[in-house]
């Protein structure tokens, strides 16, 4: 088997943003035939809680830290010997695979003799599909260091529409029975995104002829760092997990808000962080010296660009993008309003969130896991400060709970910044960012005027959101291509004058 040529991060992670695209937008076809069908109403609000734990192992172990723990090693050992490479994944799939059916069991046991509420049913149900999410992202891990970043991208698909299939086949059941057929749902939809990964990731597997090792020495050096990676990249999915919890203690129907606005915020995170993250950790682990800088301060400037644009997007067309994709069915208006608050809170926190996401393989690509763990853990026990303070003292309600996040990310991306600018030296400036924040301010102020003199925008007192769809569309449509046309001139300018640039070194 011959091995793909090394491609850019740029062309890598546009491979992964079409297919992320592609997944994100069955997703929010998913996400707005939930909100018409249940709404917020408690029973979606404690599937939604129920969601986010039994998800949380699937986050920690199965996405970030996995990835950033396995890529790595496995491009040093194939740098070494292909050979080893390929032995040390075949090794780890069953290794994994044996550790991941135990730790289901375990928990499944333990959630059984817990008090007997909906949200301990709901996670007992979804719970086994960690055990297919996980092994999805193992064969994903091996795609990405090969170059295949589409496939993996795409794959969600399959999960969402195995989701929005059993939307429609219970939505005219109770609640109750509604939210358990979902959850059983959820464990055949993770098996499947699973299967559509594993021909391509077997076909790029070599065939080893030495027998099965399981916990080999190679998979017990990268047990260490799998441990430390959990807390290293899962401080935002844990701050989340809590976060609904808290919410719960709130209002019933707080978790429903935290997760649909929630949805709306992962878009652009997904698109512009996580994709250049992920195809920037294998660049990295083989990149040294100037090479790795260049290659990390050119990922922070084009996704940090996006991510303000969207920062500022989110201020003016949050409540019409709520209203557009959410607002009918039995998600009423004042499900809108607090989403809506959830979404600003969120939204202000972008560029932080990003920042934390696109910093972390930075340290996984120089073997450095224990910085992020130590920032992880402050994050963490900061987000529980605020949210307890926020609850139990100051009793803001449960969209408060989307700013403790903001604030945690905030503190994070400060804290990773800090401490990388030590070991390589300055890399970040929010100094070039200010082109780009004062256009975008500048546009979000202009729509702003626009949809309240025009549109009758619910933007600045939130009231009256239209339940009509004609109306909905001329809002959002309008008042986003406005602040496309102001905000993006800055991008058709720059892109002129890098292509000038080309043209004139091409001229003999």
């Amino acid at each position: 088997m011959q091995e793909i040529s090394e491609r850019s991060v740029t062309s890598s992670a546009l491979r992964f943003l079409t297919g992320s695209f592609v997944s994100r937008f069955t997703g929010m076809i998913r996400d707005m035939t939930m909100a018409f069908y249940f709404g917020t109403s408690p029973s979606i609000a404690a599937f939604f809680v129920a969601y986010r734990l039994a998800n949380l192992m699937r986050r920690l172990f199965g996405e970030g830290a996995l990835l950033n723990g396995f890529i790595p090693h496995f491009e040093s050992l194939k740098k070494e010997d292909p050979q080893n490479a390929h032995k040390f994944y075949r090794d780890l799939v069953w290794t994994f695979t044996l550790v991941l059916f135990a730790t289901v069991a375990c928990v499944e046991l333990a959630l059984y003799f817990l008090p007997n509420g909906e949200i301990i049913k709901l996670t007992a149900l979804m719970f086994p599909g960690l055990i297919f999410i996980c092994l999805y992202a193992l064969s994903s891990a091996l795609l990405h260091c090969y170059g295949r970043f589409f496939l993996s991208s795409l794959a969600p698909v399959a999960f969402n529409l195995v989701w929005i299939f059993t939307i429609f086949f219970s939505h005219r059941l109770p609640h109750d029975q509604a939210v358990r057929n979902l959850s059983i749902s959820i464990v055949c939809a993770f098996a499947l995104q699973w299967l559509s990964t594993l021909a391509a990731s077997r076909s790029l597997s070599k065939t080893v002829s030495q027998r099965i090792h399981l916990f080999s020495p190679e998979i017990k050096k990268m047990v260490l760092p799998l441990l430390l990676g959990v807390i290293g990249v899962g401080a935002t999915q844990i701050n989340s997990a809590l976060d609904v919890i808290f919410a719960r203690i709130a209002s019933l129907e707080g978790p429903a808000y935290l997760s649909y606005s929630m949805r709306l915020i992962q878009l652009p995170i997904a698109l512009f962080a996580v994709s250049v993250a992920t195809a920037l950790l294998p660049k990295l682990s083989r990149e040294k010296g100037r090479g790795f800088k260049d290659e990390l301060e050119k990922a922070l400037y084009y996704s940090g660009s996006i991510l303000i644009l969207g920062t500022f997007a989110i201020a003016c067309l949050g409540a019409s993008s709520v209203n557009l994709i959410y607002g009918r069915g039995d998600f009423s208006q004042t499900s809108c309003i607090y989403t809506t608050i959830c979404l600003w809170a969120y939204g202000i926190g972008l560029l932080p969130m990003g920042l934390s996401i696109l910093l972390a393989p930075a340290f996984y690509a120089r073997k450095d896991f224990k910085t992020p763990t130590i920032i992880s853990l402050i994050s963490i026990g900061f987000n529980i400060t605020l949210n307890s303070l926020f609850i139990f003292v100051f009793n803001l309600g449960a969209t408060s709970i989307a700013l403790t996040t903001t604030l945690a990310a905030t503190l994070s991306s400060y804290l990773l910044i800090r401490s990388l600018r030590k070991e390589i030296g300055t890399f970040f400036r929010l100094s070039k960012f200010a082109k780009i924040t004062c256009s975008s301010a500048f546009a979000c102020l202009l729509t702003l005027c626009f949809g309240a003199v025009f549109l009758n925008d619910p933007t600045l007192n939130l009231s009256h959101f239209s339940r009509a769809l004609p109306v909905q569309a001329l809002s959002f449509t309008s008042q986003l291509a406005l602040y496309s046309l102001i905000s993006l001139g800055w991008v058709g300018k720059k892109i002129l004058l890098m292509y000038n640039s080309r043209h004139e070194k091409s001229d003999p």
